[in-house]
């Protein structure tokens, strides 16, 4: 909250009772306004990207299966906090769910909403089996190699620096040329990161079906090709 009130896109008004209202500030309304058409945009130039066909059969897909989520997850996967990774912080106790409410939840939704949807509760349900949240565990844990990496090129976020303090990451060599590597703790989580990615997908087709997540692994494996293939172009 300090960081957005610093920057001037909210502000804090004070009232007659004990707390407080938190508003949008001149900067935060201007950029509440340039928000959807940004936001449009950026899946214009996506779908263009992987061609229309791919776009709307990832949409199919995820409409089908968010749709049958019991609760209405974040349209923005954000986690915890800057020194939790993790999608609940835990228990989750400070969180308070939204239940999916009304008969059509999904189909006046962004595509970037339903992605985040999709991501945030198949993070939650990861993070019940991993001590790491599941961000760090696929961006940074299962992509460091045996001889380690350049500290430098991991960054200095807070989720790395957690990764550190923990005990999940260790680091050697002199200031600025440090080297990053996995300790037990971390090769742990490497180790199970498929297993436990497998048990969620496999608790995901009992609970929303088979057809539902096999139809959006299709089409999320069809996105990526596409993705690729502008790349190499």
């Amino acid at each position: 909250m300090s960081t957005v009130v610093r920057r001037g896109w909210v502000e804090e008004r004070k009232t007659d009772r004990s707390g407080g209202l938190v508003c949008l500030a001149s900067h935060g309304s201007e950029a509440a306004v340039r928000w959807k058409s940004v936001q449009q945009s950026a899946e214009d130039m996506w779908q263009n990207r992987v061609g229309l066909d791919v776009s709307n059969q990832l949409r199919t897909s995820l409409e089908a299966l968010v749709a049958t989520f019991p609760l209405e997850h974040p349209h923005y996967p954000a986690s915890y906090g800057l020194a939790d990774a993790s999608i609940t912080g835990g228990n989750g106790v400070d969180w308070k769910p939204v239940y999916r409410s009304g008969t059509d939840t999904v189909s006046n939704l962004p595509l970037s909403a339903l992605v985040s949807q999709a991501l945030v509760a198949f993070a939650m349900q990861y993070e019940e089996l991993s001590p790491v949240a599941f961000s760090l565990s696929a961006s940074v844990i299962r992509q460091m190699p045996a001889e380690g990496r350049p500290l430098r090129d991991l960054g200095r976020s807070p989720g790395v620096s957690a990764l550190i303090r923990h005990g999940f990451v260790h680091t050697s060599g002199p200031s600025g040329r440090e080297i990053a590597r996995l300790t037990t703790r971390g090769l742990e989580v490497h180790r199970l990161y498929d297993t436990r990615i497998h048990t969620v997908e496999t608790s995901w087709q009992r609970q929303f079906g088979k057809d539902r997540v096999a139809a959006l692994v299709c089409s999320l494996g069809e996105a990526g090709m596409q993705q690729g293939s502008r790349h190499l172009d």
